[in-house]
């Protein structure tokens, strides 16, 4: 295993680190060894003191590092998403759920090189509108939801209060969303950017029902089934319907990375 610096003077050429070098939280300890197997199952376990990751690509470990989806990750190469690794961190103190996002980005900046930083670049997404010449399906709900402290997702289920999103395999049940909290739902079922661009601001409920699918549209190996594809429940169900357009969004380019170096 390889023993990293931890917080404090890193000297270089008889100088010393910038502050931001010497205060990035980081791990004690971090080994990271290619995983031959080919097997594809994977884990990323957190430990009292770190993390432990079996079979892991280095886009799994962004994921969790900078919470984003695959998509919202350009110009990595192949490799990135599809070599896979064994990855065990540990750190002298207990971590803490929030601290193991910004130790992971030094892990991820230590051993892969990586370096990313976030832009706006015009893409293809999907526009939530409502369909032209009919109302929505939605009830108007008097309680909103409440996002979770310091989340963007809206996933609070507090007493009392309505939770936002319950969500399996084909079914969705809201209560108390917005429009722009459903194209952030949507964002991550499809798998694609998707922006709210329907007008409607008050809060909704509703419950809703399709297919399980694969970027919306059924898997091949979906068991048969009566209910529509997502995109088409949307529109159905809901009465809004998902067109897409061109619009510039927040995405995070790779500007370097590279495999990592034995322990």
């Amino acid at each position: 295993m390889r023993r990293l610096a931890g917080v404090g003077l890193l000297l270089s050429l008889g100088g010393a680190a910038t502050a931001q070098e010497a205060a990035a939280p980081r791990f004690e300890v971090v080994s990271v060894k290619p995983n031959p197997s080919g097997d594809t199952a994977s884990s990323l376990r957190p430990e009292a003191n770190g993390v432990t990751g079996r079979n892991v690509t280095p886009m799994r470990l962004v994921r969790v590092a900078y919470q984003v989806a695959d998509f919202q990750v350009v110009d990595a190469p192949g490799w990135f998403a599809s070599e896979r690794y064994d990855v065990a961190a540990r750190a002298a103190e207990p971590v803490s759920m929030a601290q193991l996002a910004p130790m992971l980005k030094t892990l991820l900046a230590d051993r892969f090189g990586l370096r990313m930083v976030q832009r706006q670049r015009e893409t293809t997404v999907l526009e939530v509108q409502v369909d032209p010449g009919r109302a929505h399906r939605m009830t108007p709900s008097p309680r909103p939801c409440v996002l979770a402290a310091g989340s963007a997702a809206p996933v609070s289920r507090d007493a009392g209060t309505p939770a936002c999103f319950s969500t399996s395999a084909g079914s969705m049940v809201a209560r108390g969303v917005t429009a722009a909290m459903l194209a952030q739902e949507l964002t991550r079922r499809l798998e694609r950017f998707v922006i709210d661009r329907s007008g409607l601001t008050q809060t909704f409920d509703f419950d809703l029902q399709w297919a399980p699918d694969a970027g919306g549209v059924p898997a091949a190996d979906a068991p048969a089934s009566d209910l529509p594809p997502l995109v088409t429940a949307v529109r159905e169900q809901l009465g809004l319907r998902l067109v897409s357009a061109r619009a510039s969004v927040d995405v995070y380019v790779v500007e370097a990375v590279s495999r990592p170096g034995p322990d």
